[in-house]
């Protein structure tokens, strides 16, 4: 990724970290990367995968924020 494309995200100040596309492409099927795990796909489209990523975010903070609110500590 070009220095020119990278963006400050919310809070972060200094050196912008290095950072990868989190779509990818492997024949006619689409994934996405996250951090904790395994490559989520195969998706029929690059927009299936984006949906399916919007959805996995909705589902981990609604998981951590109930978490949160019983009291359990992340680690």
């Amino acid at each position: 990724m070009e220095r020119s494309h990278q963006q400050y995200r919310q809070g972060e100040s200094g050196r912008i970290p290095a950072r990868s596309e989190r779509f990818f492409q492997s024949g006619d099927e689409w994934y996405f990367s996250i951090r904790r795990g395994v490559d989520q796909g195969p998706y029929l489209s690059k927009e299936g995968a984006r949906r399916a990523l919007a959805d996995f975010i909705d589902e981990e903070q609604t998981f951590e924020a109930s978490l949160a609110f019983t009291g359990a500590v992340f680690q």
